[in-house]
């Protein structure tokens, strides 16, 4: 087996992984540190960016097999390298930023377009709509009719 995770081991990693609550599974996971994560933002250095990590380092023999993979914030898998840290110390190495409601809905809007979580499911237009509704507004414009 190779150094990276197989799509269907990702896939079960990031479900096994805890629901942050009130919010879309599909979405949004808590990594291991109980810190929330983005399923679209992987790889990068954001605080809500995620990638998979093998519990024992690879390098120190670790498989690449699900049973030694877990989904952590970014920041956390690459401080921690292939070190093997205790849970305070892996606490530790996360973001300092606690996210609100309202900002994870700004990050899920920018990032999907909608936000899908408990009490609350909006999305924004797309351009394709924003362009038909100013196209429509215009034609009624021009017919003299009222916008509203």
């Amino acid at each position: 087996m190779g150094r990276s995770f197989s799509r269907s081991q990702k896939e079960a990693c990031w479900d096994e992984a805890a629901a942050v609550p009130g919010r879309d599974p599909e979405r949004w996971r808590l990594d291991r540190y109980n810190n929330p994560v983005c399923r679209r933002l992987r790889g990068c250095d954001g605080c809500l960016c995620h990638e998979f990590d093998h519990i024992q380092p690879h390098s120190k023999g670790g498989p690449s097999s699900l049973a030694n993979c877990q989904l952590l914030q970014t920041r956390v898998n690459r401080r921690k390298g292939n070190q093997e840290f205790d849970d305070a110390r892996m606490e530790e190495l996360g973001c300092e930023i606690k996210f609100s409601e309202r900002e994870l809905d700004l990050v899920e809007m920018a990032v999907y377009g909608n936000v899908r979580r408990s009490g609350l499911n909006c999305r924004c237009k797309s351009v394709d709509e924003m362009h038909k509704s100013m196209e429509d507004m215009k034609t009624r414009k021009a017919k003299g009719e009222s916008s509203s």
